[in-house]
């Protein structure tokens, strides 16, 4: 082809092809690294606006639930951050102020999904004295629609006493005691739970 004209044009436009071809080749890879450089901010310009608002309405939930000390969420990271209005980070906080900080927390995003499901937790009070038990008891319904609770003998005073009172349309007792065997026995009504002891150990 290199004395021949013919086929010089002919090798030159097979050149030119393959130059295009990885020239369009390389600004696709261009404009796909652009591509994703936006897909990555978007994301994490949404992580941010989503923080944002966990973030107030979580400290909206907090101001009605502390009236003597106002904790806030400053700020959503891999934790929590709290702080005191007015003094700055907060150190810590009881073991009733954590469990009420995240009731409102989760409460906060949930509210975020696009699907209204029941809360269902497992011993929800184990750890706390009577006296945090209640102060979590009485913020707990105002905080979930629906909610499931998995509550041992040990919980009833000052947790499972705050659900005592509210009407009947809006709690419901199940007491679920083994039998052996596998099989269980299920008692409806606040007098079962009342009476029911689980067994140590």
């Amino acid at each position: 082809w290199e004395t021949n004209q013919p086929l010089c044009e002919i090798e030159l436009k097979a050149r030119d092809n393959r130059l295009q071809t990885a020239t369009r080749t390389r600004t696709f890879a261009l404009q796909g690294e652009k591509l994703k450089a936006i897909v990555l901010a978007t994301s994490r310009q949404a992580l941010d606006i989503l923080r944002e608002r966990v973030r107030l309405s979580t400290n909206d939930k907090l101001a009605r639930i502390f009236a003597t000390e106002k904790i806030e969420v400053g700020r959503i990271g891999g934790s929590l951050e709290l702080r005191t209005a007015g003094l700055g980070v907060k150190g810590g906080a009881s073991e009733g102020q954590k469990l009420a900080i995240a009731y409102a927390f989760l409460t906060s995003l949930l509210a975020e999904a696009p699907y209204r499901l029941p809360f269902i937790v497992d011993s929800p009070a184990v750890s706390l004295d009577a006296a945090n038990r209640r102060e979590v008891g009485a913020l707990i319904p105002d905080f979930f629609n629906q909610m499931v609770m998995f509550v041992i003998s040990t919980e009833r005073e000052g947790f499972a006493e705050a659900f005592y009172d509210r009407p009947s349309a809006d709690v419901c007792f199940l007491t679920v005691t083994p039998k052996g065997g596998g099989s269980v026995d299920i008692a409806e009504g606040l007098t079962a739970f009342k009476a029911f002891h689980a067994k140590e150990g």
